[in-house]
């Protein structure tokens, strides 16, 4: 569930970034043709940067849908020059990273990112699924936490929960965690076919 949990970061981010761009634009409607002026060059540089961060998030999402994940990690990295502090980039990255089997370089872009974005409830979803994909049950576990006490509303997150949880052979917290996901997705079958199982007699 972690790749359709990261996917989705994919699917926000073309929004943020045309909200961005578009917001960039209309501040450049209200400039006089004269370009000559130190605020208009500056909020033509400001448009070409945007610009070309666009472009960059434009060239990794096209880049990942057809499945050429270094070519996307090249074009998230050229976005990152343009925008160090950028969430929804870092997130994207990291993903690609361990998409790519670099699990340790993925570990360390998330926790960059929650260094400066320490109230992002997705990255703490998939920092905390990475954690557990890495065998570090605890540290999982504490950052699955974070990000159900930061959001209570991702069924995805609750579901990667009590996927550590049965691990952890916490089954009634497991199966807390599968009926909340379900509370908040309803179509959600892989967390219903768990809830079968672990609600069947033994």
């Amino acid at each position: 569930m972690i790749s359709s949990f990261a996917l989705l970061m994919f699917l926000i981010a073309g929004v943020m970034v045309f909200i961005f761009v578009k917001t960039l634009q209309t501040q450049e409607m209200k400039i006089s043709s004269d370009i000559t002026h130190p605020k208009q060059q500056a909020a033509l540089a400001q448009r070409e940067h945007a610009q070309a961060f666009s472009d960059a998030m434009q060239r990794a999402d096209l880049a990942y849908e057809e499945g050429k994940l270094h070519d996307a990690e090249a074009a998230l990295e050229s976005a990152l020059r343009l925008d160090p502090d950028n969430e929804v980039v870092l997130g994207k990255l990291a993903f690609i990273l361990e998409q790519q089997g670099d699990m340790q370089a993925a570990q360390s872009i998330y926790e960059r990112a929650l260094e400066i974005h320490q109230h992002a409830p997705s990255l703490y979803g998939a920092y905390a699924a990475l954690l557990h994909k890495l065998g570090k049950l605890d540290e999982a576990k504490e950052a699955f936490i974070k990000a159900i006490d930061l959001e209570t509303d991702s069924a995805v997150i609750y579901y990667n929960f009590a996927q550590l949880l049965e691990e952890l052979d916490e089954k009634q917290a497991a199966i807390q965690g599968y009926e909340e996901a379900l509370r908040l997705d309803s179509q959600f079958e892989e967390a219903q076919a768990r809830l079968d199982t672990l609600r069947a007699p033994q």
